[in-house]
C-alpha cells in the first residue's frame, strides 16, 4: 500500500490540478472537497487549487449557460412535463436571476440547472458572468477549505494518512456524504 501511495503522489502532483479542473466541469461538490483533502496532504498547492477550482466552475457555468441558450428549447419542446416544470421554476426565480447566478453552486444540482435555465431564457450574459464569477470564487474558496479541514479532522480520527487505503476511504466517505446530503435535500423539496 505504501508503495502504491508513493507511486500515486507524483501522478497527483503532476496531473491533480488538471483533474480538478476537468472534474469541476461536471461534478463540483465531490471534486472540490477531495481537492481540499489533497491540499491538506500537501499533494497539490492550496492557492493554485482554489484558483483552478474557480476556473473550472466558471467554465462549467459558461458551458451550461450556452448549452441552455442554444439547445434547451429544442430538447424541452419534446417533453411536455419538462416544459411545464421549467416554466414554473422560471416564474419562481423571476427577478432573482442575479442571486441565482451567484449562488448556483451552493444549491444542490444548481451548478448545472441554473446556468442552463438562465441561458434558456436568454438572461443577459454579462450580468450572469459577473455574478457567476463572484459566486464561484467564493464557493471554490469555501469548498477547498472545507475539504482541507475535513482532511485534518479525518487525520485526527484515523491517524496519520500514509496508506493508500486510508486515502481511498476518505474519498469514498466524501462521495457518500455528498450523495446522502443530496438525497436529504431533495426529499425536503417535495
Amino acid at each position: 500500500m505504501e508503495q502504491m501511495l508513493a507511486e500515486l503522489t507524483p501522478w497527483v502532483n503532476q496531473y491533480g490540478l488538471i483533474a480538478i479542473y476537468i472534474g469541476m466541469l461536471f461534478e463540483g461538490s465531490t471534486v472540490i472537497l477531495a481537492a481540499g483533502v489533497l491540499c491538506y496532504l500537501h499533494m497539490i498547492p492550496l492557492g493554485e487549487t482554489i484558483a483552478v477550482a474557480a476556473a473550472g466552475g466558471i467554465t462549467s457555468d459558461q458551458m451550461w449557460y450556452f448549452a441552455g441558450r442554444r439547445y434547451a428549447h429544442k430538447l424541452i419542446s419534446r417533453f411536455d412535463f419538462l416544459h411545464r416544470g421549467i416554466a414554473a421554476f422560471q416564474k419562481k426565480i423571476a427577478g432573482k436571476e442575479r442571486w441565482m447566478s451567484a449562488l448556483a453552486h451552493f444549491i444542490y444540482s444548481g451548478a448545472v440547472f441554473i446556468p442552463l435555465l438562465l441561458g434558456m431564457q436568454h438572461y443577459h450574459h454579462g450580468t450572469f458572468t459577473r455574478y457567476s464569477i463572484l459566486g464561484v470564487s467564493l464557493w471554490a474558496l469555501l469548498g477547498v477549505m472545507a475539504g482541507y479541514l475535513l482532511g485534518s479532522g479525518i487525520e485526527t480520527v484515523v491517524g496519520k494518512i500514509d496508506h493508500i487505503g486510508h486515502l481511498l476511504l476518505i474519498f469514498l466517505g466524501i462521495g457518500a456524504t455528498v450523495w446522502l446530503l443530496g438525497r436529504y435535500f431533495r426529499r425536503l423539496k417535495y
